[in-house]
């Protein structure tokens, strides 16, 4: 009996992927639409209209598989649980530090500094900071078409995978993270 040899085909990117995916990763507080990236990036006008020619691609899935992995997402997602910020609030001089802390506390916030001041009491606290990482992972998250557009539309603002399977693989992948600590940012 003679054996069949599988041939498993190499996926090429090609200059123009590279180049589009540097030109995204390298640049994503700059860019303007997927087809200005595509054009800049040396497709065509006709090409860059539909941005899909090139995120649908195999090149392309590989490009961000390989800089932007499940597994560092589902980190990332883990340190949004905990990432913290400074924030600065100014008190009347009549209200206590008992009174501040209190209220402080009471919506998550840790009180780091009390200052006071001829006119008022300056209190520095330590508050969650969701937002500047939460609109880098959501970018990933669109680049690698982990949910579809009609899903953001949503008016309750949660997000949606466009594909069961990925998202209960996903899902197992960030809950056993969550079960063993792996990956955890202390702050």
């Amino acid at each position: 009996m003679k054996k069949k040899t599988i041939k498993i085909k190499e996926i090429k990117t090609t200059i123009k992927q590279k180049r589009a995916f540097e030109l995204v990763k390298d640049n994503k507080d700059k860019l303007g639409s997927m087809g200005e990236v595509m054009r800049e990036a040396g497709y065509s006008d006709n090409t860059s209209r539909t941005p899909q020619n090139l995120t649908e691609t195999k090149g392309w899935n590989e490009l961000m598989e390989e800089h932007f992995p499940d597994d560092m997402l589902a980190e990332v997602h883990k340190g949004l649980l905990k990432s913290k910020r400074i924030e600065h609030m100014v008190f009347p001089l009549a209200t206590e530090d008992a009174t501040i802390t209190e209220l402080l506390e009471s919506v998550g916030c840790k009180v780091k500094k009390f200052q006071r001041g001829e006119q008022a009491i300056h209190v520095w606290y330590w508050t969650a900071n969701d937002r500047s990482r939460k609109e880098a992972l959501d970018m990933v998250y669109r680049l690698k078409g982990r949910y579809n557009d009609k899903a953001l539309i949503d008016n309750s603002k949660h997000y949606h995978f466009s594909d069961s399977k990925k998202k209960k693989e996903y899902l197992g992948r960030f809950k056993k993270m969550l079960i063993t600590g792996a990956g955890s940012n202390k702050r």
